[in-house]
């Protein structure tokens, strides 16, 4: 395939944009810094620009292993990741249907498989918790407290798939009120990095395509990221026919 052949293709496909946008007093973790947009010199010095002050784990973003990871195989830095390792094939489970704050076990995951598409090795999967609207009317607490997500188990059956990278539309990937985060310790040691806070799930079909770009900062233990998901047009079309 040529270049020329290439943008073909890519223009065939409907564009989803899977991050939140960054302004102040969007949901962080509690521990986190807070995200800053500061004015730092105006039209009067030459030109309009602002300084950001933003945490590696704000908004949407990717968790490196070094993340969780102290030493060994797993204590990899985000610059460190190859280009490749952010893209790819994306699986979106829809689990709008579930309760606040619901433990997705693997069996919960088969089954879905078997209604749906099987998840194969170097996916990237994902999790629609139904998060996304709380972040349309800025509903904090909602967001930061009761989030759903995955269980120690469903890391495990994850990693057996050779997955590459695992999100949701939560505030974390691990269940909320856990007393331990072996989803993060599990998949970040083999080196499967964990999305979190992504937007707009629910627009992705079952089967889709997924790019993010991390930062190149050296030594990080996340990133910030612009999400992207790509669908067939004709999926687009046919949904806005429902409505």
């Amino acid at each position: 395939m040529n270049i020329k052949e290439f943008c073909k293709t890519v223009n065939s496909f409907e564009i989803v944009d899977l991050s939140h946008g960054y302004k102040e007093g969007i949901p962080i973790w509690p521990s986190h810094a807070p995200y800053e947009h500061v004015l730092w010199e105006d039209y009067d010095k030459g030109s309009l620009n602002y300084q950001l002050k933003i945490h590696e784990h704000c908004g949407t973003h990717v968790d490196s292993p070094a993340h969780f990871i102290k030493e060994g195989k797993g204590h990899v830095f985000m610059s460190d990741i190859p280009l490749e390792h952010f893209m790819g094939r994306c699986i979106t489970l829809d689990f709008t249907d579930h309760p606040r704050n619901f433990m997705v076990m693997p069996e919960h995951i088969q089954q879905w498989e078997k209604e749906h598409i099987r998840i194969e090795e170097n996916d990237i999967v994902m999790f629609n918790f139904g998060v996304t609207e709380a972040w349309k009317h800025g509903n904090i607490d909602y967001i930061n407290a009761n989030w759903s997500g995955l269980g120690k188990r469903s890391a495990e059956y994850l990693l057996s798939k050779k997955v590459k990278m695992v999100g949701s539309d939560g505030l974390a990937l691990d269940v909320y009120g856990v007393d331990k985060y072996w989803v993060h310790l599990i998949l970040l040691d083999n080196r499967i990095l964990i999305l979190e806070n992504v937007a707009n799930l629910d627009k992705m079909p079952d089967e889709g395509y997924f790019i993010c770009l991390p930062l190149n900062v050296q030594n990080s233990s996340g990133s910030p990221i612009r999400a992207i998901g790509f669908k067939n047009k004709q999926e687009y079309t046919a949904a806005k026919e429902l409505i």
